[in-house]
């Protein structure tokens, strides 16, 4: 189990763990998914999503919060 949690700057941590993710699977990745906080970063919500999915990845399980932006 790998989790992601870096306040926006999820598209980059997720870049730096390709060796990782090319390792053994079956792997759940758990991240939060931040899109506001992750442009705020200079990072692309989509790009991340694409990632994920050329990792081999699915969303799921997903909560949505919208609190004080």
């Amino acid at each position: 189990v790998v989790k992601i949690d870096v306040q926006g700057y999820e598209e980059l941590a997720f870049r730096g763990m390709r060796g990782l993710l090319a390792g053994a699977r079956p792997m759940t990745v758990l991240s939060e998914f931040w899109p506001h906080g992750m442009a705020n970063a200079g990072g692309d919500p989509a790009a991340y999503l694409g990632l994920f999915r050329a990792a081999g990845f699915a969303r799921g399980g997903m909560n949505e919060h919208r609190g004080g932006e």
